[in-house]
């Protein structure tokens, strides 16, 4: 397993543990690449309240999973890290699953 990969998963078990639900997002400039990624439907959500619990649980994490990205989704956003590999299952592998 790769560094990124590690990260991947460090971050996302932290996700989990605090709420969110990370899944497969491939941001702009990725070419179908796809990384770590959580929706913040609410406004009042934030990427600093994620950046603190990762920061309070895993300080070399925090300095090496770099800066996130965001889209823009409707009244929501979508906040990912690029440089991260996601490495569950996409959302299409959960829904061919369910059939």
């Amino acid at each position: 397993m790769s560094d990124n990969q590690e990260l991947a998963k460090a971050l996302s078990e932290i996700l989990e543990d605090i709420g969110y639900e990370p899944y497969a997002y491939s941001g702009r400039g990725m070419y179908g690449k796809t990384c770590v990624a959580v929706n913040l439907e609410d406004r009042s959500q934030s990427v600093w309240e994620i950046a603190l619990e990762v920061c309070s649980r895993d300080g070399d994490l925090a300095y090496s999973m770099g800066a996130p990205s965001q889209d823009s989704m409707g009244l929501g956003i979508v906040v990912y890290w690029p440089n991260l590999p996601y490495e569950g299952k996409s959302d299409d592998e959960e829904e061919d699953s369910e059939d």
